[in-house]
């Protein structure tokens, strides 16, 4: 990603829009108000969050003032607006703050709805900066046993376990008549087993339909 010049007064200006509109229980309004005065070391992170975070919708040309009007459209809205600066907060990568922007964006766009948008936000805390970035820029590798750790992915709610049916490895006629088959057609059947089980061996998980939402979403220009 490219660095670019931050307007630090203008992000400032945004932040405070924002989380004044869409946080109802005004708990924002104080910690604004302390990113204003004092600038600590923490409160400059947290705006170069929101810069981060607002890149998503410069580049959507989305103003302030659309942003707030199109966030309150939505159906629950507010499900969303209350945690708005506690998931800001939560990211320990800057990188995390411009794909959240751009899931809002796509939110906004009525892509994805707000159950959607909130299940991929909770991917999006828990999931490895490491990881994800992995994944987007790894596109064709579709085994995602190389270079990644499935179990964090698993436990994040990125991946799912495979489903597999192991009543087919032992498969038994229930009619005396047929036990005996043909040795060519168990021949068959038994190496395609195996190779449905070799690849689950291999290879026992997939992608969510949630997790499959945010790249989709992370991979528009």
């Amino acid at each position: 990603m490219t660095s670019r010049k931050v307007d630090g007064n203008k992000v400032v200006d945004n932040l405070l829009s924002a989380a004044s509109a869409l946080d109802p229980t005004g708990a924002s309004g104080f910690i604004i108000g302390s990113i204003k005065s004092i600038l600590s070391i923490r409160d400059r992170a947290y705006i170069s969050k929101f810069g981060k975070f607002w890149r998503a919708f410069e580049e959507n040309k989305i103003e302030v003032d659309e942003f707030i009007r199109k966030t309150e459209e939505q159906k629950d809205w507010q499900k969303v607006g209350e945690n708005f600066l506690l998931v800001m907060d939560s990211f320990s990568a800057f990188d995390k703050c411009y794909y959240y922007g751009k899931v809002w964006v796509s939110w906004l766009k009525k892509e994805i709805n707000t159950n959607e948008f909130i299940e991929i936000t909770n991917i999006l805390q828990n999931i490895f900066i490491t990881d994800l970035n992995y994944i987007l820029y790894h596109l064709n590798d579709v085994r995602f046993n190389s270079g990644l750790n499935q179990d964090r992915l698993y436990n994040c709610g990125f991946l799912k376990r495979k489903k597999i049916n192991f009543s087919s490895f032992t498969r038994i006629s229930p009619n005396p008549i047929y036990s005996i088959w043909n040795k060519e057609e168990k021949q068959n059947e038994s190496q395609g087993s195996n190779r449905e089980l070799e690849s689950f061996i291999n290879d026992p998980y997939v992608e969510t339909e949630i997790g499959k939402k945010l790249i989709q979403i992370l991979n528009k220009k």
